[in-house]
């Protein structure tokens, strides 16, 4: 089978939603699928037009011509099914309608405004989400039926021997993610070290948003745009708040890491680096939103009143005592090792793909 993924960010895999893809990828090249990504390398300063990643072939499009482009490729490449997500999903499912190719929508985003409901020019074939509160949305929304695959996580390569477990960690501390409910939180417990990891570097120039990345996808996805930003918050002054750079090799941040600290301000789809913790036996506290929580309500500490620094800190607290850290590390791990399963997600996605 040929199968050609299309979207506007895809190498180097940086965020969630592309380190899924690629890993979901990586396996069909493995299976023996012919396998091709059709994306954008110019964000990275590359030249090339076409690349191996992992084994997975790559060509590059130009944004501005990509609808064009992309014809060619499939007029090309005849793909027996196209799957997409985020960036340029639009452009991706209009080709494949009118070639009458299918396709498969990965939904991974909340929230979206692009009409996928049967009929549109947009409509996929199938639609996959990343969890239960995804696939509610998609189905107040657009009426229609989507199926659950949770995204791929290689437990095995996040797995780490725990060097100095001594920082409480947050991912990505941006305005969205609740960078400055940790930045007050930190403040708050100056007897503890924090740490702070930079994320999506694919959306990002250096430390600053790049924006006509943002533009890009804002408008793949129909949503207005009015000059967002991911730049992280600041933590200049906090001295017990220490900055990691972003790093591929996450078991390094999880040998530091004493406790996970996810105080999301919107609605996350899913929430991977919940489970990467809680394979670490690391306690996660979490805020009480979208699919993040249905993780959190099972292996974790949920916080409800998010937006509550002194609620953060309470439940924060609780974990200095060694008994209740333990019980949340093994609550965690357990919660993993029942309702996660790597290899079942990876043959759900492959199952779907050939049907």
């Amino acid at each position: 089978m040929r199968l050609l993924y299309v979207s506007g960010t895809y190498y180097p895999a940086a965020g969630g939603a592309e380190i899924s893809m690629h890993t979901f990828l990586k396996g069909a090249v493995r299976r023996g699928y012919d396998t091709l990504v059709a994306t954008s390398l110019e964000q990275k300063g590359s030249a090339v037009c076409s690349l191996e990643y992992d084994g997975v072939k790559i060509i590059n499009i130009n944004h501005n011509t990509r609808e064009e482009e992309l014809s060619k490729i499939v007029d090309s490449y005849k793909p027996e099914l196209l799957i997409t997500q985020l960036m340029w999903s639009d452009i991706a499912l209009k080709v494949a309608n009118e070639r009458k190719i299918k396709s498969i929508l990965r939904f991974c985003k909340i929230p979206a405004y692009l009409d996928i409901s049967e009929g549109s020019e947009f409509s996929p074939t199938s639609i996959l989400v990343v969890s239960d509160y995804v696939r509610d949305y998609v189905m107040k929304n657009w009426n229609r039926q989507s199926i659950v695959i949770h995204p791929p996580i290689e437990t095995e390569n996040v797995i780490s021997q725990g060097e100095d477990r001594i920082y409480i960690t947050m991912f990505n501390p941006n305005i969205k993610k609740g960078g400055d409910f940790f930045r007050e939180i930190a403040l708050r417990m100056g007897n503890h070290y924090f740490a702070t990891v930079s994320g999506w570097d694919i959306l990002k120039n250096g430390d600053k948003t790049d924006t006509e990345i943002i533009r890009r996808l804002c408008e793949s996805l129909r949503i207005k745009y009015t000059g967002q930003k991911l730049d992280d918050i600041s933590f200049d002054g906090v001295k017990n708040v220490k900055k990691f750079s972003y790093t591929s090799d996450v078991s390094k941040i999880y040998a530091k890491t004493r406790v996970l600290c996810i105080p999301s301000q919107w609605q996350e789809a899913f929430g991977r680096v919940s489970i990467e913790a809680m394979v670490n036996s690391i306690p996660v506290v979490g805020s009480n939103v979208g699919g993040l929580a249905e993780i959190v309500r099972g292996g974790g500490v949920l916080i409800n009143n998010s937006k509550d620094p002194d609620e953060w800190v309470q439940e924060l607290r609780k974990l200095d005592d060694t008994e209740e850290y333990e019980r949340i590390a093994k609550k965690g791990k357990l919660y993993v090792e029942h309702n996660y399963d790597y290899n079942a997600i990876c043959n759900k996605f492959f199952e779907v793909i050939n049907n």
